[in-house]
């Protein structure tokens, strides 16, 4: 339900039934959301307590960090998927929100990383919007494997694929 209310609408608007649903690894996400997280807490602890070391806090930021940081990474994981079909991908925009473009709609894809996790943006001639797709997937293997099978042979896309 939380899913349904933070992506604004119907998870295949524009994806056919046939369509193969992918998400992106939980444990890529956790590695960065882990620590991301420790150093916030830290950053508030020494906010509040000034640059005086406290043992306990940094044991409890470890502790309360981990399953916090592991929700948030299976939320993102499941709140924002690739879909993959025959007519084309959906993704996201920068933003979050749903964008879907066609095969033939393909102009130019470019990678991005930040810190270890890869993504493509995949721009389109069509409207020059740019669709995000994370390229950390749980199923990595599947998820190339379909883009080749789907993707026209001179998609940009395939470079990144491979």
């Amino acid at each position: 339900m939380l899913c349904g209310i933070i992506m604004i609408g119907n998870m295949r608007s524009e994806a056919h039934a046939g369509a193969t649903v992918f998400h992106v690894s939980v444990v890529s996400l956790l590695s960065i959301m882990y620590p991301g997280g420790f150093l916030v807490f830290m950053g508030l602890v020494v906010l509040d307590e000034g640059l005086r070391f406290n043992g306990a806090a940094i044991w409890f930021g470890l502790l309360v960090c981990l399953p916090v940081a592991w929700v948030v990474s299976w939320m993102l994981s499941r709140c924002f998927p690739d879909i993959i079909s025959t007519d084309g991908i959906q993704g996201h925009s920068f933003w979050g929100l749903r964008r879907f473009v066609r095969w033939q709609d393909i102009k130019e894809a470019r990678d991005l990383r930040l810190f270890h996790l890869r993504f493509l943006r995949l721009y389109s001639g069509q409207d020059q919007k740019v669709t995000w797709i994370g390229l950390s997937q749980a199923r990595n293997r599947d998820f190339r494997r379909e883009i080749q099978r789907l993707a026209p042979s001179d998609s940009p896309i395939l470079r990144f694929v491979v």
